[in-house]
């Protein structure tokens, strides 16, 4: 009886060593591991968030989608109205003959800040969509591809994180260029015929015939170097990302691609247009001033209608409705709808179509520049 309990009191001694063994070998879970926990959560969130909006510009169908994702309720509230204009959107574009197909995205976290019970994520997204009413169109592109810079902002709740905010950038906003520029002194763009009535405009340009452009080496060009990162950009030129955008620098090196030729001038003057490895002029990166001196030399004439619009063609955008010019764009497709797709930097952009464009901005005047065969 001695041996046997001493045997057995042996072994529970033995077990207890055993657990305290396990229990030193194996921590309870460290900060970085409840962080990477909490990161997980909330990129899963903004995900869902995202990917929701897509698969109802594709599908349409706004609560099948939120009845299906079991994290809707984490997003829903913040993303009701986004997800509704996603919507509307599809119905716009399906008007224009526009509609897609598919899409692939994958979305990155460039920074998150996570303070007791709110958190702050941005985050790039990147889309492509196959767009499905082009497919049979050889003059029109297959897909559109594009980059949105998401800022999310989520709340601990008893349930867990909840998403409160989605703030959206896509590039498009006004930038206003200051220094006494001068208002645009022509109407914008009439979308179709119909909606305006005033007279055919003259022709432009024909007393300079001193070089010409190349349509498709602009478009080219643009095709090369819209992204989707910036580091697919032409390395050859500096990137004004982060000093005011980088639309314009994008639309005079396709431009430059594309015969135009450098007009020497004081950096500050509109009348010059020039790149070095040193400096460039303000017409070269600033809307408002690339338009000036576009207009004025000219090397464009302005589009009354957007059916006189083709590819290589330049649109820019007034936000605003002040007279300054805040964004510009290449057209790099049409097509046989009429349609017209654009391409850009600053957020980086590829084919986006027109009506999509309007659809998120419809107080906005928006111009067209028709590119002058023969300038000087």
């Amino acid at each position: 009886m001695k041996k046997t309990r001493f045997f057995v009191t042996n072994v529970f001694l033995l077990l207890v060593l055993v657990g305290l063994l396990i229990a030193m070998k194996v921590p309870s879970p460290s900060s970085d591991q409840v962080l990477n926990s909490t990161e997980a959560q909330l990129f899963s969130i903004a995900r869902a968030a995202v990917l929701a909006r897509n698969q109802i510009l594709v599908g349409g169908d706004l609560n099948k989608v939120l009845r299906r994702d079991p994290l809707s309720p984490k997003y829903q509230n913040a993303m009701q109205q986004y997800l509704e204009n996603a919507l509307r959107k599809r119905v716009i574009l399906a008007e224009h003959q526009i509609s897609y197909a598919n899409y692939r995205t994958e979305l990155t976290v460039k920074r998150l800040k996570i303070e007791a019970k709110k958190a702050e994520m941005e985050a790039i997204e990147y889309t492509v969509f196959t767009l499905a009413n082009t497919q049979g169109d050889p003059s029109a592109p297959r897909t559109t591809e594009y980059q949105i810079i998401h800022t999310f902002v989520f709340h601990l709740q008893k349930n867990g994180w909840v998403m409160e905010e989605d703030e959206v950038f896509d590039g498009l906003i006004p930038a206003r260029p200051g220094e006494g520029a001068t208002p645009i002194p022509v109407p914008p763009l009439a979308f179709n015929k119909s909606d305006d009535a005033r007279m055919d405009k003259k022709g432009g340009g024909s007393a300079y015939l001193m070089a010409t452009i190349n349509r498709e080496a602009v478009v080219d060009y643009a095709y090369e170097y819209w992204g989707p990162t910036d580091a697919d950009y032409n390395p050859a030129y500096r990137n004004f990302n982060n000093s005011g955008g980088d639309c314009t620098n994008f639309i005079s090196q396709a431009l430059r691609s594309g015969g135009w030729t450098d007009v020497p001038g004081w950096y500050r003057s509109t009348s010059a247009w020039w790149y070095n490895w040193l400096n460039q002029t303000r017409t070269w990166i600033n809307a408002h001033y690339w338009w000036q001196f576009a207009r004025y030399r000219p090397r464009v004439d302005n589009a009354m209608y957007l059916s006189e619009l083709a590819p290589a063609d330049i649109m820019q955008i007034d936000f605003n409705r002040d007279g300054y010019m805040d964004h510009s764009m290449i057209i790099t497709a049409k097509d046989n709808d009429g349609n017209i797709y654009l391409t850009y930097h600053t957020t980086n952009t590829k084919d986006r179509p027109f009506w999509d464009i309007y659809n998120d901005h419809p107080n906005a005047w928006y111009y067209g520049w028709i590119l002058l065969s023969n300038f000087r």
